[in-house]
């Protein structure tokens, strides 16, 4: 009939495949059968003859089907009634079906695990103990080292159901086991030259009495009658292999001989008693008495049905190797027993049993040659209870690997038993890689492929798939126990197996897999590129004169526009645009998942026509890219060298060779113009450059220029961007390899050199630049003099300054609000608009509306003291801040306390800066007290990062107060944070924040969060308890400034709640987080510096802030004094202009000026002699000036600004201090409850108290158990 099918003709085929199914149909006829032969043959001679027999072929099909029913009808109207209802007894139905009780009993080839060093040595035919042959042939022991016996996996032959009549018997023997506990051995002999087996244990043997229900030894009845036996009774809980009584009369039924031998001592007889065929003939049983010297044992010899297994010896196949490792189980399983077979014992517990499989599953495939590489540790123990022991290991075989038993009996398949004990791992493996890989999308399923897992479990009444018992379905509820895995053992295994990185590393080349696949499998290019929209592609890109294009990269689509203004003088034949969105990722640091999803870089790569797949070290393979060469045009500031520089490092990462080939160039444009004629230009690329000429030249010459400051390309013109392409060779700049370029361009970008980068920051000369006038740069220069300032620059932005605790972006803030005078409230919006005019701030406004508003933050955890005042919605610890409203709708203005903390009298001493010929703000401002600690700080910039936690204002004043009067100095100061009710205390070398949690009546209460946690958040907990059945449910009680949660419970787990402490609370609801310190900020000199505790801030700021206050006082006095000088000279010519001793109608200011001097007018001797600009003051005062009233006025500013002088005078800088942080205490105590608290204790030590320390630490060791006890459950 196959041949069938190879017919061309559709109609034969149909009529073919009709006639088909009415022999399938029929198939058991013999003569349908020859049907089937005759017809296929017969279409066969047919298949050359034309269409014309067609019609003759259908009619003979036709009257055959018809031949072949009336066939078939008449031969069931022939049979008998009794040949067709038949009625079996047990036994012949076993032999029937034997499917139904011991599995096939045809070969299988299968994976199956086997002993490395079997002692059937199937090739000769004997069995070898430690090198002493047993059977036909016996040899010397060998000098040479005996090889290590381990379990592994083959392909092997056998017949199921001979397996299991075997495994039948010998599970019998290890349930006796829990029937008698004095049992001590299990001894097994094969001999397979004989094709026997025998099977004996100790322990009590089976009764040798009368059935009187049965009218038969109870021997004989279980041996030797199916359904018969002692596991019936389902009201008792049992934990023995046994089940449905076919067992040991399955193995009788399946062999030539079965004799079974017991001595029974209750009765003091023993039993032997024999059976033949197939159970078909019965001996009847010898009954002896029982010696005294004898014991109670059990012994069953069996000679299998090799003829029904199709087999001829027990040498055939692989059946011995499967015998003999299933007794390697059975001792593993049961250690407390002496397991011998043939005679050699197999000495092995549960955990010595597993390691038999470690070199397989370790793939450790020279074992043999070197045992130390064998690591005992691939594995974790466990005995969970006394009925569930465990070991969990690594699978290198790349699919999950289980080993099980319930009751001694193999559970091939697993089931429940195995599922409840992997899905407990697998979740909590699944946690942890979540929380250290959260980029890496891993499934349950990916982890436990990973898995090898052992389980010897005890289970009431076990039920199974099928009498093979290969898979357990027994639900967890009836398991008898609850094999809960304890925490601390699956820590253990992922702290030492390593499973998180292996995971990891399996996705993250998976990942790579499917980058590399979809650089080489994707669409058309020509369809991709089209799909690009942002893309102005060169004319030749793609084509025969693909590597002379050049695609230029720009930094956003104003700077397209200017390179689209700019190819109009050269062309489009060779040159395409494509516009950036912001930064390029740095490849080097993320999974390759991001990058498949990342459209830039997928973009970028399918423009330049870039493979995975593809080195690029040959000419031939530079053919295959759409453009020769690329050309950065990016803004000539910091950011824009960081773009130019991540733009190399996608490169260098992916295709290095590239690099070397000069695939990468620059275009460069001024960053500032100066113009003082229509002649007279200046351009300069770099900011030092300016700085540099600005420098060479007086103030006065700067004021002639006109500067402008060119923020972006996009600040440039249309007419600009065609003088620029007009001369390229001056605006480009192409980059060389040499041979420190692959380190630095690591170094600078890879996350695992930060301490690389710390130093390079460090010993960089921050004085170099790149001469733009050059037309070739290396890409160790590029590194070291250009990417250096974005990297300074950035931590510039990132990290706060020691003496006002700002970083740049927020003193712009301040400068301007208080340059402002910002009393009234103001929009953000409107407030970052006027920032950025009056300090010439070059970022986007978005920025400064997010530094405004967190500035302005007063909930627990942000700001101590805020300098501005939310006026709306500025955020809340709903969220941590996120849940502001726009800058458009929201107001602020300054804090009052702000000048109580910046002083308006230290603001002529402070440096501030120049930027476009205007002043902008400080480089830093001098608070009386160290901001930095009274508001933190949290930032990251280029190899170092800086957090610093919030301390009172109080405790810091109290600190200063100390050094300026010169007392012991205080305890060590600990974090404070306004408004938090939990409790904050030192843990080794950091702190620990506690939430506050209360068990009140049969709910628990959660009234404060740890620091850092905010309320929205922290649900996701609270659900992730109810999930595990800790907790019933919650209500939220919170507002915008509290947390109040009230979690329900259940009877049981209200019982569990009672039972722990509020510390052991607060572990199991995560209500603790740590504060962690990195002291990092830039000192007085703009240098970095990296302080150990607290308080050597404290000291530097002291130090600093007292030069200050020396310099304020010689400030105040020297003002004073000029002020003093000149009310008194005011008053003096005032005086003698209304005394009319110094008459000034029609006189000159000259003549006036020389009477004045010359000391001759009564009364005013002393006038002395002035400056013009005194003069000028004095000559332009108006007439009112000369009223009794002015002068007056005048008089008594005069006497207080003596009086003020005076004041000072007497005083010095430290008492000047004293008093400003006098006034901030009484302000804070007055304006904040909070604030009013008593001073730290004074203490010669000033290291943590040892007390609080030790308790914490007692805390944190001594309630672990109970707590993931409760996780558990």
């Amino acid at each position: 009939m196959s041949r069938l099918l190879n017919f061309n003709n559709h109609n034969t085929i149909s009529k073919c495949l009709t006639f088909g199914k009415g022999i399938i149909y029929n198939i058991n006829n013999c003569q349908q059968a020859r049907l089937i032969s005759f017809a296929s043959q017969s279409l066969i001679n047919n298949n050359n003859n034309n269409n014309n027999n067609k019609n003759n072929n259908e009619k003979y099909f036709s009257s055959k089907l018809n031949k072949n029913e009336k066939e078939q009808k008449l031969s069931q109207s022939t049979r008998k009634i009794e040949d067709i209802y038949q009625k079996k007894t047990p036994t012949e139905h076993v032999l029937l079906r034997p499917d139904s009780y011991i599995g096939t009993i045809e070969k299988i080839e299968d994976d199956m695990w086997v002993l490395s060093n079997s002692m059937f040595n199937k090739s000769k035919k004997t069995i070898d103990l430690n090198n002493d042959m047993i059977g036909s042939e016996k040899k010397g022991k060998s000098n040479s080292k005996e090889p290590i016996n381990y379990i592994h996996p083959i392909k092997a032959t056998y017949t199921p159901g001979l397996l299991k009549i075997y495994d039948e018997i010998l599970v019998n023997a290890a349930d006796n086991k829990k029937r008698d506990s004095s049992m001590s051995f299990i001894k097994v002999e094969i001999n397979p030259n004989e094709n026997t087996i025998s099977i004996m244990n100790d322990g009590k043997g089976i009764p040798v009495v009368m059935h009187q229900t049965e009218n038969c030894y109870v021997v004989e009845m279980v041996m030797g009658n199916l359904m018969s036996g002692s596991n019936f009774n389902d009201s008792e809980l049992k934990v023995v292999g046994g089940r449905n009584g076919f067992g040991a009369k399955l193995t009788n039924i399946f062999s030539k001989e079965f004799t079974v031998e017991t001595i029974d001592k209750l009765s003091g007889k023993k039993y032997y008693q024999k059976w033949s065929n197939n159970m078909g003939i019965r001996s009847e049983p010898i009954i002896t008495n029982v010696n005294d010297d004898e014991t109670d044992y059990t012994k069953i010899t069996f000679k299998p049905d090799l003829e029904k297994f199709k087999i001829k010896s027990l040498w055939d196949d692989d059946i011995l190797q499967l015998m003999e490792r299933r007794l390697y189980d059975i001792a593993g399983c049961n250690p407390e027993l002496k397991v011998t077979l043939n005679g050699k014992v197999l000495n092995y517990n549960f955990e010595s049993y597993v390691k038999l499989y470690e070199h397989h599953l370790n793939n450790s495939a020279k074992r043999e040659e070197n045992e130390e590489q064998y690591r005992e540790e691939s594995f974790e123990f466990g005995e969970i209870s006394s009925r569930w022991k465990i070991g969990i290991g690594l699978s290198e075989t790349g699919q999950f690997t289980q080993i099980s038993f319930v009751n001694s009996i193999n559970t091939v398949k697993g089931g429940t038993h195995v599922n409840f004990l992997a899905d407990q791992i697998v979740r909590y493996v699944g946690e942890k890689l979540k929380k250290k890989h959260s980029d890496l999308e891993i499934r349950p399923m990916n982890i436990k492929h990973h898995l090898a897992l052992f389980v010897n479990c005890l289970v009431d009444n076990p039920s199974f798939d099928s009498q093979s018992k290969e898979t357990l379905t027994t639900k967890p509820m009836l398991f008898g126990s609850t094999p809960e895995i304890p925490e601390s053992l699956l820590a253990q295994f992922v702290k030492n197996s390593k499973i998180i990185e292996r995971v990891a590393g399996w996705a993250l080349m998976k990942q790579k897999a499917d980058l590399i696949h979809s650089t080489s499998s994707r669409q058309s290019k020509t369809t991709l590129i089209k799909s690009i929209s942002k893309l102005d592609d060169a004319n030749w890109a793609g084509g025969n004169k693909s590597k002379e294009c050049t695609l230029i990269i720009t930094e956003g689509d104003s700077a397209k526009s200017l390179a689209l203004a700019g190819l109009s003088v050269v062309g489009r034949n060779s040159y395409g645009v494509f516009p950036l969105r912001g930064k390029l990722m740095n490849v080097r640091d993320v999974n390759p998942r991001q990058l498949l999803s990342n459209e830039e870089i997928n973009n970028l790569t399918t423009i330049l026509g870039l493979s995975h797949k593809c080195t690029y070290d040959s000419d031939e393979s530079m053919e295959d890219l759409r453009y020769g060469k690329i050309m950065i045009m990016a803004d000539q500031d910091h950011d824009g060298s960081h773009i130019k520089g991540l733009v190399i490092n996608f490169i260098h990462y992916f295709w290095p060779n590239l690099l070397k080939r000069g695939f990468v160039e620059e275009f460069v444009t001024p960053i500032i113009k100066v113009t003082k004629s229509s002649t007279q230009k200046k351009s300069f690329f770099t900011i030092k450059d300016y700085e540099k000429w600005r420098e060479s030249i007086t103030s006065d010459q700067v004021k002639q220029y006109t500067i402008k400051y060119y923020k972006g390309l996009g600040t440039s013109t249309s007419a600009e961007a065609k003088e620029y392409f007009s001369n390229l060779q001056k605006h480009v700049i192409k980059f060389i390899w040499n041979d420190e370029a692959d380190y630095l361009i690591k170094m600078a970008f890879a996350k695992d050199s930060s301490l690389l980068r710390q130093r390079w920051l460090k010993e960089s000369d921050m004085s170099q630049g790149i001469d733009h006038s050059i037309k070739e740069i290396t890409y160790p220069d590029f590194i070291n003099k250009e990417l250096i300032h974005f990297s300074w620059a950035a931590n510039l932005r990132s990290i706060p300054s020691l003496v006002d605790g700002l970083k740049p972006g927020q003193r712009k803030i301040l400068f301007a609000s208080f340059k402002r005078r910002l009393t009234n409230e103001i929009k953000v919006s409107q407030l970052s608009g006027y920032v950025a005019e009056q300090t010439s701030y070059h970022h986007g406004e978005q920025s400064l509306n997010s530094t405004i508003v967190k500035m302005a933050h007063d909930f627990v955890g942000s700001n101590n003291l805020p300098l501005l005042t939310p006026a709306g919605q500025f955020g809340t610890r709903l969220q941590g801040g996120s849940d502001s409203a726009s800058a458009r709708y929201i107001f602020t203005k300054l804090e009052p306390v702000a000048r109580y903390l910046f002083n308006e009298l230290d603001d002529p001493l402070l440096n501030y800066l120049e930027e476009e010929g205007e002043s902008i703000q400080p480089d830093y401002y001098i608070p009386i007290i160290p901001m930095l600690l009274v508001n933190g700080s949290e930032g990251i910039g280029v190899g170092m990062a800086t957090s610093i936690p919030l301390f009172s204002p109080i405790d810091i004043i109290d600190q200063l107060m100390v050094r300026l009067n010169g007392q012991v100095p205080l305890k060590k100061m600990i974090p404070w944070y306004r408004g938090f009710k939990g409790t904050i205390s030192p843990d080794k070398l950091t702190y620990r924040s506690n939430g506050v949690i209360k068990l009140v009546g049969r709910n628990l209460e959660i009234t404060e969060l740890p620091i850092g946690k905010w309320t929205s958040d922290y649900k996701e907990t609270l659900n992730e308890l109810i999930d595990k059945d800790t907790i019933k449910s919650f209500q939220e009680s919170n507002t915008e400034n509290s947390v109040h949660f009230t979690i329900l419970l259940n009877n049981t787990q209200l019982e569990q709640m009672e039972d722990l402490t509020e510390n052991e609370l607060i572990k199991l609801f995560k209500l603790s987080t740590s504060i962690h310190f990195n002291l990092t900020c830039f000192d007085e000199n703009s240098k970095i510096q990296k302080f150990d505790n607290v308080e050597e801030i404290i000291d530097q700021f002291y130090r600093i802030r007292l030069q200050f206050y020396e310099k304020r006082r010689d400030h105040l006095l020297n003002s004073l004094n000029s002020q003093i000088k000149r009310l008194t000279t005011t008053i003096q010519f005032l005086e003698v202009i209304a005394s009319g001793k110094l008459k000034i109608q029609g006189r000159s200011k000259q003549d006036m000026i020389k009477e004045l001097e010359s000391g001759e007018i009564v009364g005013f001797e002393n006038f002395g002699t002035h400056p013009p600009e005194v003069y000028q003051h004095l000559f332009s005062l108006s007439i009112l000036d000369i009223t009794k009233e002015r002068i007056d006025n005048l008089t008594n500013q005069l006497t207080k600004r003596k009086t003020d002088h005076q004041s000072i005078s007497s005083s010095d800088s430290k008492s000047l201090w004293e008093s400003d942080l006098k006034q901030l205490r009484e302000y804070l105590e007055k304006s904040d409850k909070e604030f009013q608290k008593k001073p730290l204790k004074t203490s010669s030590s000033s290291s943590f108290d040892s007390s609080s320390s030790s308790e914490t630490a007692k805390l944190s060791s001594t309630r672990k158990s109970k707590v993931d006890k409760i996780k558990s459950k």
